[in-house]
Parts: structure tokens; C-alpha cells; sequence
């Protein structure tokens, strides 16, 4: 993978968090922003559980299990 990004015939994959193991290529999300929330006064703890969370809510990440992106191999 390494020798693949330094080629200079490469495809452009800029920006993209890649990773491998052994004969995979995985790709990963970068954590990037997606949404902001701003106050005017700071934030405490009850205004982040009042306020931010519900806000941020539907636009978390879902969490996927290990085993739905890599193969496996059951013995």
C-alpha cells in the first residue's frame, strides 16, 4: 500500500484513510466535522444533555460491528 501511495501513476485518493491487513485494503472514515452547535454562553454538562445531544443525535455515526467490514475466517 505504502509503494502504491508513493507511485506517481497512482488514482487520486487524497483525503482518505486507508489501512490493510495482510491480503485486505480497508477503508475508514475519517472523522471529519459534520455538524457545529454554538453557545452564545459556553456549554455545562445539563445544557450538553438538555440541548446538544438531542441536536447532534440525528447525525450520529451508526455502529457497525467489526464483523460486518472485515472477513473473518471461522475455523
Amino acid at each position: 500500500m505504502a509503494i502504491f501511495l508513493a507511485w506517481t501513476r497512482r488514482v487520486k485518493c487524497s483525503a482518505q484513510v486507508l489501512g490493510t491487513r495482510m491480503n485486505e485494503i480497508y477503508l475508514y472514515r475519517s472523522p471529519r466535522p459534520i455538524r457545529s452547535l454554538h453557545s452564545a454562553v459556553g456549554w455545562t454538562t445539563e445544557a450538553i444533555a438538555e440541548h446538544a445531544l438531542p441536536a447532534l443525535k440525528p447525525s450520529f455515526m451508526p455502529i457497525d460491528r467489526s464483523g460486518d467490514a472485515f472477513y473473518l475466517d471461522l475455523l
